[in-house]
C-alpha cells in the first residue's frame, strides 16, 4: 500500500499481541501507540478516502502530516520512476527504497534531490521503528523540506509526462 510499510504494521502488531497474550504488566509506550495510530490513520484514508481518528495534539497533528506527505513523495517518485522506465513489463513493480538512486543515476532527478529524498526516508524509518523521537525530529522546516521535494518531483513529473504527449 502506498506509503505503509506493512512490515512495520506487522511489528507493531506482533508487539501488541505479545503484550496482551503474554502480559505481564509491560505496556506499549505512548509514542509507540501514537505513531502505530498515524498508520492505521493513513491506512484507513487510502482505502476509504478519510481519516479514521483525529489527532490527539499537536505533535500527533505533525506526525500525520508528515506521514502525509511521505505518502504524497513516495506516490509521486513512484509514478516518475515509471515513466522513467517505461518498458517495465505489466504489473512489474520497482522496489521503493532504491528509486532515488536510479533516478538520479539517470539523470532524472539531481544527486542532491535523491539526497534528500533518502534523508527524509531514514527519518521516516527511524520513527516508524522507534528509533527515534518523533517529537522531537519533526518540524515545521522538516515539513517545508519535505514540500520542496515533492513540488521538484511533481515538476519532473510534469515535464516527463509532457514529452511523452509531445512524441
Amino acid at each position: 500500500m502506498d506509503g505503509i510499510d506493512l512490515g512495520t504494521i506487522e511489528w507493531y502488531h506482533r508487539l501488541r499481541n505479545e503484550l496482551y497474550h503474554q502480559g505481564n504488566g509491560l505496556t506499549v509506550e505512548r509514542d509507540k501507540v501514537e505513531i502505530y495510530a498515524e498508520l492505521a490513520n493513513i491506512m484507513f484514508k487510502n482505502l476509504f478516502g478519510e481519516g479514521l481518528v483525529p489527532h490527539a495534539s499537536p505533535a500527533t497533528e505533525l506526525l500525520g502530516e508528515f506521514m502525509a506527505m511521505w505518502v504524497s513523495i513516495e506516490r509521486v517518485m513512484h509514478r516518475l520512476a515509471e515513466s522513467t522506465y517505461s518498458d517495465l513489463r505489466e504489473g512489474q513493480r520497482i522496489n521503493r527504497g532504491p528509486i532515488p538512486s536510479f533516478l538520479a543515476r539517470d539523470k532524472t532527478i539531481d544527486k542532491s534531490l535523491a539526497s534528500e529524498i533518502d534523508r527524509l526516508r531514514q527519518i521516516r524509518n527511524r520513527i516508524v521503528h522507534g528509533e527515534a523521537d518523533y517529537k522531537s525530529v519533526l518540524t515545521a522546516d522538516l515539513l517545508k523540506s519535505m514540500k520542496v521535494v515533492l513540488a521538484s518531483l511533481e515538476e519532473k513529473l510534469a515535464g516527463l509526462e509532457e514529452n511523452e504527449k509531445q512524441k
